[in-house]
């Protein structure tokens, strides 16, 4: 199999497994450039663990960058090797960076208040569906992409659930729903009229859902009216959040991993700085907002 044809191959693989549309770019952006760093027509049989390294470290990348470079390498070895292209896992030796600190730093209640207050106190026309998308976030530690993907027929008001079949991972998941977060979603979707096959948070994308980079320039938005610097992360830090209330309410490094989507309880350890009510995690942290 020639590399750059695997490469489209892994791509349709991706978007029937009902992976994020913002995760293939981003998976096809680093494979392309690994490929292109290779003579042409280069065979995967061919690739090794030292040729990736080398095609890698021409680009200089923070170690959280390099990590999802590594990752995305990996899934697409082992995806070519259980599809019968490949003899073997060729870059299942491929390793990891040490050394990745955390994400970014977990909001406090006043940055809380201020983020949120900004949204209640302006006239801005999009600030119902924006203060939804955040708290949802906030309250449940939704990946950016995540909620890119979500339905309305995929939010159970009666039982207080959300599925999430689109992640990172690639494996769908339940969330338990807080009555607070339950109660802005309802007024949201009263509002936007909201359809169940509908996307949730509609936006300026051919799926006619809220791109990720739309998601990222309305959280700097609302950081800028709240006085906030946003760190270059974006709603990461409302990620971080949920993260930390929950493993200090609860100190167990399985349930945060559970809730945030991760296989590898180790990930966790990014995104908490510092017992195991999920939705309870959520509402306390909406609660000093006045959110609901």
């Amino acid at each position: 199999m020639k590399f750059k044809t695997g490469i489209e191959q892994y791509c349709r693989y991706l978007a029937m497994a009902r992976r994020a549309e913002a995760t293939i770019e981003s998976y096809k952006r680093t494979l392309d450039r690994v490929c292109g760093e290779m003579p042409r027509g280069t065979n995967w049989e061919k690739v090794t663990v030292e040729a990736v390294l080398d095609g890698l470290s021409r680009h200089k990348s923070a170690s959280a960058t390099r990590n999802r470079e590594v990752a995305c390498l990996r899934s697409f070895s082992r995806w070519a090797f259980e599809a019968g292209h490949a003899q073997s896992h060729r870059l299942a030796g491929l390793p990891r960076q040490r050394g990745c600190g955390s994400v970014a730093r977990a909001l406090g209640e006043t940055e809380l208040e201020a983020f949120f207050g900004a949204m209640r106190g302006s006239e801005d026309e999009l600030r119902w569906r924006d203060e939804a998308l955040f708290a949802l976030y906030a309250s449940t530690g939704l990946r950016r992409t995540e909620a890119v993907e979500l339905r309305w027929k995929e939010l159970d008001t009666e039982r207080g659930q959300l599925r999430v079949l689109s992640s990172k991972t690639g494996r769908s998941r339940v969330l338990q729903l807080g009555p607070r977060i339950l109660a802005l979603l309802e007024r949201y979707r009263v509002r936007c009229k909201g359809r169940p096959e509908g996307a949730v948070f509609e936006g300026r994308t051919k799926t006619g859902a809220l791109g990720v980079w739309q998601i990222n320039d309305r959280f700097r938005h609302w950081s800028r009216e709240a006085g906030l610097e946003d760190g270059g992360v974006g709603p990461m830090r409302l990620r971080v959040s949920f993260a930390t209330m929950l493993y200090e309410q609860s100190g167990d490094v399985a349930l945060v991993a559970q809730s945030l989507g991760h296989r590898d309880v180790r990930t966790r350890l990014r995104y908490v700085a510092v017992k195991g009510d999920v939705a309870g995690a959520g509402e306390r942290l909406m609660k000093p907002l006045g959110l609901g």
